[in-house]
């Protein structure tokens, strides 16, 4: 039988076998009665969980190169979440942009989370305070909650674009996602975390033996499983397959609707050529604003795009595992659904990554802003060295520039339009 004592993957299934060691189970005679039946049903299940595909001492080798390459992508994850929400930061002013910037302040914070846990593997032990509490309540719960979040953000992109190039001359309809959105990206992330406060209640971190910390359930979801596994699965599908569903449909109508708009521009410009009207200064601004938006539209949609496709892989195994018989924690297939698991959170952690050169090769304006932000702090360096410590903001360097060509430069970035 397979040692699940020292394995710093299981605490889950630790967990369930150490309900039974509560300070809550009361010391009766029905409660003996109950430990043995228990006792029983794990036996069968550890059985059951040995006959899968992946046995238990592949999946712990797998376990140290996995972390490692964790802690790596979770770095890089995070550095270029950096990179991308400082570029759209100065692109804000626009809807999209401030949404895209939410995805990445999100998936920047899961990486960060996941980072944190996963170093402190290699530093404390797997039943410690810090061990314990940091995976149950910095990781799952605080980690799920912003990273469906991103997935509810990539989705108002996905939906702002497509109002925006569908719509053109309603502004109503697209102003009801373009109002605010500062507002409505802070709204989502709380809204993502009050809906993951059942994690709160349906697990709690006890110390069960000296200097020996695990996490197990509390006597409320022991009295109401079947509510925890409703309220679960409603969360579920509303703050991550849903809004996968819809970025999905919405990718598919943007590119739908760009073909329409590319169609009706060309029939615009045969008949203004036709008719030899209007006002050609105006009709050039114009196409420069449908250019613009049509550009915007294209990066949003690559960008959309690729964040689904890396998000499914992870969906399609939530998905087998709850309907697939046998698949899943707890099942013949445990150790194979965990190895999976762990495949596709490298994928999610990849995202950032991927995303960010997906922007630099569709957005011009993606590349010019970090042109722009590395001019910035070469000429913020040469401008500290030439002044010295001893010069004011208002004193002229030796280049002949002031001090305020920083405040320009700030300036100049918050003015940024909003094309790609």
């Amino acid at each position: 039988m397979a040692n699940f004592s020292r394995s710093p993957e299981m605490t889950t299934w630790n967990t369930d076998l150490s309900i039974l060691h509560s300070t809550d189970a009361p010391n009766s005679t029905a409660s003996k009665i109950t430990h043995a039946q228990e006792e029983s049903t794990t036996q069968e299940s550890v059985a059951v969980i040995d006959q899968g595909m992946i046995s238990a001492s592949w999946y712990m080798s797998f376990l140290d190169p996995h972390m490692k390459v964790t802690v790596a992508v979770c770095g890089l994850s995070v550095v270029f979440c950096v990179l991308n929400a400082q570029v759209y930061w100065g692109q804000r002013k626009g809807a999209f942009a401030v949404y895209i910037m939410g995805v990445s302040v999100c998936d920047g914070l899961y990486a960060l989370m996941d980072l944190v846990v996963n170093v402190s593997r290699f530093m404390v032990a797997f039943d410690s305070w810090w061990r314990i509490h940091s995976t149950w309540y910095l990781n799952i719960y605080l980690g799920t909650s912003v990273r469906r979040a991103a997935i509810c953000l990539n989705a108002l992109a996905s939906l702002e674009r497509f109002f925006a190039i569908a719509f053109p001359l309603k502004t109503t309809g697209t102003g009801i996602f373009s109002l605010a959105p500062a507002r409505t990206t802070l709204g989502v992330i709380v809204c993502s975390c009050v809906a993951h406060m059942y994690l709160m209640f349906e697990w709690k971190v006890q110390n069960v033996a000296p200097d020996q910390w695990n996490a197990v359930p509390t006597a409320l979801k022991r009295s109401n499983p079947e509510s925890f596994e409703v309220g679960k699965n409603a969360v579920r599908a509303l703050t991550f397959f849903l809004p996968l569903g819809v970025s999905l449909v919405l990718n598919l109508a943007l590119v739908i609707a760009l073909r329409t708009h590319f169609a009706n521009r060309r029939a615009i410009r045969t008949s203004s050529g036709r008719n030899g009207q209007g006002n050609p200064e105006g009709q050039r601004s114009k196409a420069c604003n449908s250019n613009a938006e049509t550009q915007t539209t294209k990066l949003i949609l690559a960008f959309s795009f690729t964040f689904v496709l890396l998000a499914l892989p992870r969906a399609v195994n939530t998905t087998l595992a709850t309907y697939v018989d046998g698949y899943g924690i707890f099942q013949q297939e445990h150790y194979l659904y965990q190895t999976v698991t762990k495949l596709t959170q490298l994928l999610t952690h990849a995202t950032e990554v991927t995303l960010f050169f997906v922007c630099f090769v569709y957005s011009r304006r993606f590349r010019q802003a970090l042109q722009r932000m590395a001019c910035v702090r070469m000429c913020r360096k040469l401008l500290r060295k030439s002044s010295g410590p001893s010069k004011t903001t208002g004193e002229t360097a030796t280049d002949g520039s002031t001090g305020k060509f920083d405040g320009m430069t700030e300036t100049q970035n918050d003015t940024v339009d909003d094309s790609v």
